[in-house]
C-alpha cells in the first residue's frame, strides 16, 4: 500500500521499489539463464560424446591387424572389450583433469578482476563439490558411450584373423 502511494505520488517523480519483490525477478531471470546454460552445457557433452564414440569406431577399421596379434597373444574378446573400455576411461580421465586445471588457473587469474568489477568473489572450493558431481556425470557418460566402439572391438576380435 506504501509503494502505490509513493509510486502515485504527483508532487515528485518517485517510484517505490520493494527489495523482496525485485530480487525474487532478479532470481527468477538468473535461473532462467543458469537452466539455459546447463542445457548448452549437456549438448556440448553430448557432442563431445558422439565425437569420441566415432572417433574409437573410426579406427576401429584400422585396428584389425592389432585386435589380430592381440587375439593371437591369447586375448580373449572380453580383454579386447576391457582394453577399449580402459582407453576411453583414460581419454575422459585426461580430459577432466585438463578442464579443471584450466578452469582453477582461470577463476585464479580473473578472480581479482572478477571481484572488482562484479563484485563477485568465486573460489576453486566453493564449485568443488558441483565440479565433482559434473566430472561423474561426465564418467559415466563416457563409460556408456564407450560401450558401443568397445562392442564393436570384442565382436570385431571373434572374427579377426592375422594376414
Amino acid at each position: 500500500m506504501l509503494q502505490q502511494k509513493i509510486n502515485k505520488y504527483a508532487g515528485e517523480p518517485i517510484m517505490a521499489i520493494i527489495p523482496g519483490v525485485a530480487l525474487t525477478e532478479l532470481w527468477q531471470l538468473i535461473g532462467q539463464l543458469e537452466t539455459l546454460l546447463s542445457v548448452i552445457a549437456s549438448l556440448v557433452l553430448l557432442a563431445a560424446l558422439f565425437g569420441l564414440a566415432t572417433m574409437l569406431l573410426a579406427t576401429m577399421k584400422e585396428r584389425k591387424q592389432e585386435l589380430a596379434i592381440f587375439r593371437s597373444l591369447g586375448a580373449s574378446p572380453k580383454h579386447i572389450f576391457a582394453l577399449v573400455q580402459l582407453e576411453v576411461m583414460i581419454l575422459t580421465f585426461l580430459a577432466l583433469v585438463i578442464a579443471t586445471v584450466l578452469f582453477a588457473v582461470s577463476l585464479g587469474l580473473s578472480g581479482d578482476w572478477l571481484a572488482q568489477r562484479y563484485g563477485l568473489y568465486l573460489q576453486f572450493s566453493d564449485v568443488l563439490y558441483d565440479l565433482g558431481q559434473t566430472s561423474l556425470i561426465v564418467f559415466i557418460s563416457a563409460f556408456v558411450v564407450g560401450c558401443i566402439p568397445s562392442y564393436f572391438a570384442f565382436r570385431e576380435s571373434k572374427s579377426v584373423s592375422i594376414s
